[in-house]
């Protein structure tokens, strides 16, 4: 699944991580899930698991180098959306 996020000038087109990657993801130690619902919230992984993932969808990852890190993350929160989404469309 793919969308198109707008961040001040900057279009940026996403797509979600497909399940290999998420697998491939977790076997590293990087299980998304609970990363986002620990409740120390381990920064530096998170930090690390952004930059995983940026790296994994963008063919070409320095589109986010101008961007402040919040908006990284906002980028990261929709491929983790749209990961999801995609997948629970699979199962109906």
């Amino acid at each position: 699944m793919k969308a198109t996020i707008k961040i001040g000038e900057k279009s940026i087109k996403v797509r979600g991580l497909k399940w290999k990657e998420r697998r491939e993801l977790k076997a590293d130690g990087y299980d998304i899930i609970k990363i986002f619902m620990s409740k120390k919230n381990d920064l530096q992984m998170m930090d690390d698991l952004v930059d995983r993932v940026v790296n994994i969808v963008f063919e070409d990852p320095s589109i986010i180098d101008d961007l402040e890190m919040s908006d990284v993350y906002q980028v990261f929160l929709k491929v983790i959306e749209l990961s999801f989404v995609s997948e629970a469309e699979k199962k109906r």
